[in-house]
């Protein structure tokens, strides 16, 4: 008898373990889709999931591997498929191991991405001849036609130094003069920015 109980415990033992093993996650189907190191947003694991998770279950860690170093996982689920998360920058440039949500990833954390730079050609009229091309020019987000820029400072130039960009073979409106490619032009007259 006393084995029959014994046998019985283990039994309901096992199929006791058993489902909670098999107890459905929310957002039961994970995989780890994308690894950013951006500029602005920091590190960043984007998850496709199935589910919605409760606000206990958005967080997890990060190990570096070959490195004594842990750092916490923060969790915003973005819609029923997406959830991002975020942790320290000292993991850029690392392999790492990702826990969330009961599964475990392997992932590379690139380096921090450089912020884009957009270049153009910056002319300055000096007679003969005409246009001299000292550019580039450059800044953080690209040009539209007639955008206005100050060029102060640049190249040694001192200011007050305002330029305005002109697409290739497109005539000045304000101004009456062809420029002879596109890029920033130096506008020694304020009527020129009407």
């Amino acid at each position: 008898m006393k084995k029959m109980r014994f046998v019985w415990i283990l039994f309901s033992l096992v199929i006791f373990l058993t489902s909670l093993a098999a107890a459905p996650l929310a957002g039961s189907a994970i995989s780890l889709v994308d690894v950013r190191n951006d500029a602005g947003g920091g590190v960043i694991f984007i998850f496709n999931v199935s589910g919605e998770f409760s606000k206990s279950e958005l967080k997890g860690f990060v190990e570096v591997q070959g490195a004594d170093a842990n750092y916490d996982l923060h969790c915003t689920q973005k819609d029923a498929t997406t959830v991002h998360c975020t942790t320290s920058r000292k993991t850029g440039g690392q392999n790492v191991v990702v826990t969330f949500g009961g599964a475990t990833f392997w992932a590379y954390v690139p380096e921090v991405a450089a912020p884009t730079q957009y270049c153009y050609s910056l002319w300055d009229y000096f007679g003969d001849p005409a246009w001299v091309d000292y550019g580039p020019f450059c800044q953080d987000t690209p040009v539209s036609e007639g955008d206005i820029a100050d060029a102060s400072g640049y190249y040694g130039f001192s200011g007050p130094y305002y330029i305005q960009y002109f697409s290739n073979g497109v005539d000045n409106a304000y101004c009456d003069w062809a420029n002879p490619g596109a890029g920033y032009y130096y506008m020694d007259d304020y009527s020129c920015f009407k």
